[in-house]
């Protein structure tokens, strides 16, 4: 039911953080949620796995590779699961053309989907927060998180490490996350 909100509607433009220490199952939590998504709210959401943030260089490039990510793994899932969608965007030029901006290709999706609802599935996502103290990220990365989740229509379920919970209510960005 966290996926619903008070009206009835599909939860949209928010993030659902999960965390806590190693091999405590959260994984297996967020494979259960998704089981039960893919059940209850079948054609409601485009589910996109984005898998561990682990692998991303932590580094001034990170909110690009990021960006990259995304675009990718939703692009292998609009052509796997949404062909004629992929095909039409595709031809248009739309995963090729340099000139186009991140906002741009996720905007073009979400209109193409008819009112489907992007969710995103992110493990590690802790390693944004160790990388914004060390100072190898940018302590904006949580505000374009925020912009994205609210201007577009996506959601998001991450898991990260206990530490996460400084993240989540870290003066800086509670109004981020």
């Amino acid at each position: 039911n966290m996926l619903k909100v008070d009206d009835d509607t599909i939860l949209c433009h928010r993030g659902i953080y999960m965390y806590g220490q190693k091999r405590t199952g959260k994984s297996s939590i967020m494979a259960h949620l998704t089981k039960e998504i893919i059940e209850k709210y079948q054609n409601k959401y485009l589910i996109v796995e984005i898998g561990s943030l682990g692998d991303i260089p932590l580094d001034d490039k990170f909110e690009n590779s990021f960006k990259l990510r995304l675009v990718l793994k939703l692009k292998r899932k609009l052509k796997k699961e949404r062909k004629e969608i992929y095909s039409i965007l595709d031809k248009d030029g739309l995963f090729i053309d340099e000139t186009i901006s991140f906002d741009e290709i996720i905007m073009t999706i979400c209109d193409s989907l008819d009112g489907e609802v992007i969710l995103f599935l992110i493990d590690e996502f802790t390693y944004i927060y160790e990388g914004i103290e060390k100072k190898v990220i940018a302590d904006t990365f949580p505000h374009f998180w925020k912009a994205f989740l609210q201007n577009h229509n996506v959601c998001s379920i991450v898991i990260g490490m206990d530490s996460m919970k400084k993240f989540v209510s870290d003066k800086r960005y509670i109004n981020d996350c």
